[in-house]
């Protein structure tokens, strides 16, 4: 668990200054260790007081989690630290990426374990993040430095589609292309008209 904060840590200060933190700890109970603020040192300290505890619903703490960064201004994004296993969530797998593509927050989940769940995959695929794997807590800084980086590299476009709203909230697929060589694209799936 050490590692996992001091790597935590270290991802705060890649982050920038105004960059609003809230840090959630699932157990038996899912619990805000630190609300939502930009204040790195009490995030920090947040960080020393964790400890191992209880299940893990990991599907209900998704979804809380999802709720709870949905009021925050600005871009979002859920960084996601776990072995995977989820234990005794009354959501599924299905609720939990449905909910996610409705949301407007990116996730990049991070699998502390040697195989990555398939939630974690589905997760990152639907809102436009990226799914990673650290078996070795030692791998995690440049994980979560990789990620930094990309927070800080994004670009937010929009549009105006073409078809008229039909009756009631509609899925619509969207595809995003650059015609620049050497340059990978990542965006969501689609999003939810309403």
């Amino acid at each position: 668990m050490a590692g996992v904060a001091s790597a935590v840590k270290g991802w705060l200060r890649e982050l920038r200054p105004r960059d609003e933190v809230m840090l959630l700890a699932i157990g038996s109970e899912n619990e805000v260790l630190h609300p939502l603020s930009a204040d790195r040192g009490a995030a920090g300290e947040a960080l020393a007081r964790l400890r191992r505890w209880g299940t893990t619903p990991l599907h209900d703490a998704v979804l809380a989690a999802l709720s709870s960064i949905q009021a925050g201004h600005g871009r979002r994004a859920l960084v996601l630290l776990s072995d995977g296993r989820d234990r005794y969530s009354l959501a599924s797998a299905a609720d939990v990426i449905e909910r996610a593509r409705r949301a407007d927050v990116l996730v990049y989940p991070v699998a502390l374990a040697r195989e990555p769940p398939s939630l974690f995959t589905g997760l990152a695929s639907a809102t436009g993040g990226r799914s990673f794997q650290a078996a070795d807590v030692g791998t995690l800084p440049s994980t979560l430095s990789t990620i930094a980086r990309e927070l800080r590299s994004q670009y937010l476009l929009g549009y105006t589609p073409s078809r008229p709203m039909t009756e009631g909230p509609a899925w619509r697929s969207i595809r995003v292309t650059v015609n620049r060589p050497g340059v990978r694209v990542r965006a969501r799936e689609g999003y939810l008209a309403r």
